[in-house]
């Protein structure tokens, strides 16, 4: 049971990076009005969260290599690394057994739309999201936030399958 706890840490750690800077980023006019304060000093902020999440990973990053096996059953996996992403297509960051012990598959990665790993995971009969949810999913909360817009789940899913087309649709002219 330790180990479980430990993989989603690690991978909770991996992905809470790229989330920081994604919704900090488009806030730091914002925070600097809110708080009265320089864009230096919130950038800091910025800063400090990145320092953190490095001695994270130097404290947890030899507790996982000390875990002898993950090849248990787990819930969800998450790819929060670049493996399978444009144009190194062809790599899987897990292999088929993980695959086989999971039930829910997420990647961060939105281009290629279907990653081999989510491809993988869906040959399985698994159920899978790829990274083009997660921006959109942003984007539609920034929304929310600093223009009181709302949308339907209806609308949401719509904008997901577009933004997936473009990116395939792009792929496909390289």
């Amino acid at each position: 049971m330790y180990s479980v706890y430990l993989i989603i840490v690690l991978g909770l750690l991996s992905a809470f990076g790229p989330f920081v800077i994604d919704m900090y980023l488009p806030a730091i006019p914002e925070m600097t009005r809110v708080f009265s304060t320089s864009v230096s000093s919130v950038q800091l902020g910025l800063t400090f969260c990145m320092v953190g999440l490095a001695v994270g990973q130097i404290i947890f990053g030899p507790l996982s290599d000390m875990t002898a096996d993950i090849h248990d059953k787990f819930d969800v996996i998450i790819n929060a690394s670049p493996v399978g992403m444009f144009p190194k297509v062809d790599a899987c960051p897990v292999s088929d057994e993980l695959i086989d012990g999971a039930d829910y598959f997420f990647d961060v990665i939105y281009n290629p739309t279907k990653t081999l790993f989510l491809r993988k995971a869906l040959e399985k009969g698994k159920v899978a999201k790829g990274g083009a949810a997660m921006l959109v999913l942003q984007a539609v909360r920034a929304h929310e936030i600093w223009n009181d817009d709302s949308y339907s789940d209806a609308q949401i899913e719509s904008i997901i399958c577009d933004m997936e087309e473009l990116i395939d649709e792009q792929n496909a002219k390289k």
